[in-house]
């Protein structure tokens, strides 16, 4: 009883958490570019492509390595990542801006390289 809606709660959990961090996405690339559409459509197509890839390697994944420890380092994974933003945003962000001048690819980019690796 006690494993039975383990996977389940896992799943919802993660979830929530990628909402947050989609959410709080806006937050982190406002102050460099604005709380424009620009932001809200990269944030969204970058976070929904990202768990695409996700969903797709971690379906070939779990079928060659079922099983609760190989998706807990999966999930660590995911959390060092997330723990990643928020150490080097600044740098990141205050590179790609002065590196990209259209406020629209470095959107982009921004999207992709924090919100990517967390996202899959």
């Amino acid at each position: 009883m006690r494993t039975r809606y383990l996977l389940e709660i896992t799943v919802f959990i993660t979830g929530a958490v990628v909402m947050i961090l989609e959410l709080s996405g806006s937050r982190v690339l406002g102050p460099y570019f604005g709380n424009s559409v620009y932001i809200w459509t990269s944030l969204i197509g970058i976070i929904l492509g990202s768990l695409s890839v996700g969903y797709w390697c971690g379906g070939r994944l779990a079928d060659k390595h079922p099983s609760f420890e190989f998706l807990a380092m999966i999930i660590l994974g995911a959390a060092v990542c997330v723990g990643l933003i928020t150490i080097g945003k600044e740098v990141v962000l205050q590179l790609i801006k002065q590196a990209i001048w259209d406020m629209r690819i470095a959107s982009v980019v921004s999207t992709i390289v924090l919100f990517g690796p967390p996202g899959i």
